[in-house]
């Protein structure tokens, strides 16, 4: 019994699955060892190690060992989903199987009729899929509310006999296990909702036992999957999307020659991401604004959202609503803090402003144009403040401003309650910004209940691809060749982990962009330039159309 390795059976046949639910308990006792003439082997001889040898660490060990196996060969297995089973309770009263143990009882969910918990009642099972690519299919707790549903002292020709309080009654529980197997993303049910189950007696309400499973979309993981060739993108022209795309991100204006990188698109893993179209997506953001608020790279999403939405086209219907936002050009400034556009058909605002750190900014000498400023790491934009009432749908990034090269040029000083910040633990970089994040975050779902209109986004990080230096030390992106590295994800946590702490907890969404981006170091701007002048690469923005639009279309696909 090699408690090391899994079964024959999967590693001959793993190849040929796509669905793979795996459960054991019961058999793991003495009386069953005994019986079966298992014996215990570990490394292929006898066990001598005492501490597995007792019946439930070993149990135990078999379980992280055909787990831990089985998550290194999913990625060999693309195709291939993996649910453990937690364990199924037995319901023996006033003594076990072979002592007289009883599960008489009839009345439906006699003790109660509902679960609540934020762990699984199997917690072996909990923890060794812990960290993993697999699912665990946790039935423990809803289970063990059904005891009337065993075979119990009933039995083919009416004999008397040992009560089987192991095994269930069919149909009945182990139903409501396939459903809610059938209901994961992927597994190609229906949503739960209040469909009927029947076990021993009365007819009892899914519902009751499990929380409404909202629509697929919401249920949908994002962050894994693939990049597929794609021949029907790019969704809009480069040469035709002149009036929103800055020239310099538009690289079919540039001397590149190639454009594979256009012919791309992100391919979840747990379900068909809706393709984009722009009418009908203008149909069902009517009368809503869409707000983008951040660095540069959100810049980038914002313009790739407004060529999507026009198809790349010359659209002299759209208006011009800067103004309404304070979005005017300051004197001895090259651009605005922002842009704003209405498409008046469906009265739906798209607008952007540029915040790079999502920090407060408040100038220390208002009447000097060379003053400092006081960067708030405690406050969120004042033009979030002032205008959070008038979005619907908001889309946060903050991340590669986070310098110190960043706050020397642009004269940033932070400050933390109102005053210069005096918290050295704080004043490290990476630090003050994941502070930062947390703040605004923090700050933004405790306002979410007064905005019942709004959803809120995070932007992941989105990579940098500079190889053999930096972008002042001749760092370089010269690959042009797509997908280089691989063209699929599979991960149980977001790579920006700073992101994901601090949207956990809070009615902020991650959209969690950065590993699929960081697949695509082919796509950026990289040596190409309008004037094809020979100099810094840039290998942080990118080629648009492009990777942001991508982003756009898994948010797209979450409203």
């Amino acid at each position: 019994m090699h408690i090391d390795r899994p079964a024959a059976f999967l590693k001959n046949n793993l190849h040929r699955f796509h669905a793979l639910i795996l459960n054991t308990g019961d058999h793991w006792n003495e009386w069953n060892l005994r019986s079966n003439k298992w014996e215990m082997y570990l490394g292929g001889a006898t066990n001598g190690n005492w501490d597995i040898a007792v019946i439930r660490n070993a149990k135990k060990f078999t379980i992280h060992s055909v787990i831990k196996w089985l998550d290194a060969q999913l990625p060999h297995h693309p195709q291939l989903k993996v649910f453990y089973r937690s364990l199924s309770p037995r319901h023996f009263f006033n003594g076990d199987w072979n002592t007289g143990g009883r599960c008489d009882n009839t009345n439906s969910v006699a003790k109660e009729r509902g679960v609540h918990s934020n762990h699984s009642e199997d917690d072996e099972a909990g923890s060794a899929v812990r960290g993993t690519r697999i699912r665990l299919l946790d039935v423990t707790a809803l289970s063990c509310l059904r005891e009337e549903g065993h075979l119990s002292r009933y039995r083919i020709g009416g004999t008397q006999g040992v009560q089987d309080c192991l095994h269930w009654c069919l149909p009945g529980v182990p139903d409501t296990w396939n459903e809610i197997l059938a209901a994961q993303p992927g597994g190609g049910g229906r949503p739960i909702s209040s469909q009927r189950i029947r076990g021993g007696g009365d007819s009892i309400r899914l519902l009751e036992l499990l929380r409404r499973r909202p629509d697929s979309a919401a249920e949908c993981n994002y962050r894994n999957g693939k990049w597929v060739s794609d021949n029907r993108r790019p969704l809009y022209s480069g040469f035709g999307c002149k009036q929103w795309l800055s020239e310099s991100w538009s690289c079919r204006l540039t001397q590149r020659t190639d454009f594979a990188y256009e012919k791309f698109r992100w391919q979840p893993e747990a379900c068909e991401m809706p393709e984009f179209e722009a009418s009908q997506f203008l149909r069902r953001m009517q009368d809503k604004t869409i707000a983008y608020v951040g660095d540069s790279l959100g810049r980038q999403m914002f313009q790739s959202m407004m060529c999507m939405v026009t198809g790349g086209k010359q659209r002299p219907d759209v208006e011009d609503v800067g103004a309404e936002y304070g979005f005017v050009l300051a004197p001895g400034a090259k651009r605005p803090d922002g842009w704003a556009y209405r498409f008046p058909s469906t009265n739906t605002t798209i607008l952007y402003h540029w915040s790079s750190t999502l920090c407060d900014l408040e100038p220390l000498n208002p009447s000097d144009h060379a003053t400092s400023y006081a960067m708030h790491l405690d406050r969120p934009p004042a033009f979030l403040k002032n205008n959070l009432h008038r979005f619907h749908v908001l889309i946060l990034n903050t991340g590669h401003h986070w310098n110190r090269g960043k706050l020397r040029a642009n004269k940033w000083e932070m400050y933390l309650d109102g005053a210069p910040n005096s918290n050295r633990n704080i004043a490290v970089i990476w630090k003050a910004k994941n502070f930062t994040i947390h703040s605004v975050i923090k700050w933004l779902d405790a306002r979410l209940p007064h905005h019942p209109q709004l959803k809120v986004f995070y932007r992941s990080i989105s990579p940098r691809h500079f190889f053999n230096g930096d972008w002042d030390t001749g760092g370089r992106c010269d690959n042009t060749n797509p997908l280089a590295k691989g063209s699929g994800i599979r991960l149980n946590h977001s790579e920006d982990t700073d992101a994901e702490g601090a949207v956990r907890g809070t009615r902020i969404k991650l959209l969690d962009v950065t590993a699929l981006s960081r697949l695509r170091d082919e796509g950026h701007i990289s040596r190409y330039s309008i004037k094809a002048t020979p100099g810094v690469q840039d290998c942080l923005h990118w080629c648009l159309p492009g990777v942001p639009d991508t982003w756009n279309e898994i948010l797209a696909a979450q409203l």
